[in-house]
């Protein structure tokens, strides 16, 4: 399974890349709102992994614009935020996420959305 891991936090980029890279994932990171469009595009993951707030756009615009465009809808999104806004879950459910997880990201419960989507294939691949 190959998953972008779009946050501008680099110690939690390492941690969670080490851990699905250790289950056997292929991993590609992005540090902010347009890399991770450029990057899902090109790399076409078959999960990506959202910052809700990023540098060069929020993780919400970027959500988006992933949901939006032809070449990256179809890919599911697992948004996670450390903010205890409790709207949040459903703000970004609504703008087209797949998931919401709360930060730090727990990885058992990573794990089972990550299994969820592999159980259940994950998006058309073009």
């Amino acid at each position: 399974m190959k998953i972008l891991i779009a946050d501008d936090d680099r110690e939690l980029n390492c941690y969670i890349e080490t851990w699905l890279t250790a289950m056997g994932c292929e991993v590609v990171t992005a540090m902010d709102a347009m890399q991770t469009m450029l990057f899902s595009v090109k790399n076409k993951p078959d999960v990506i992994l959202l910052d809700v707030e990023m540098p060069g756009g929020t993780g919400r615009k970027a959500l988006m614009n992933l949901k939006s465009s032809p070449e990256t809808m179809s890919i599911p999104v697992v948004a996670f935020s450390g903010s205890t806004n409790p709207f949040l879950y459903d703000e970004m459910t609504d703008l087209g996420a797949e998931e919401f997880l709360q930060k730090p990201v727990d990885p058992d419960s990573l794990y089972m959305v990550l299994r969820q989507f592999a159980e259940h294939g994950t998006h058309d691949q073009q």
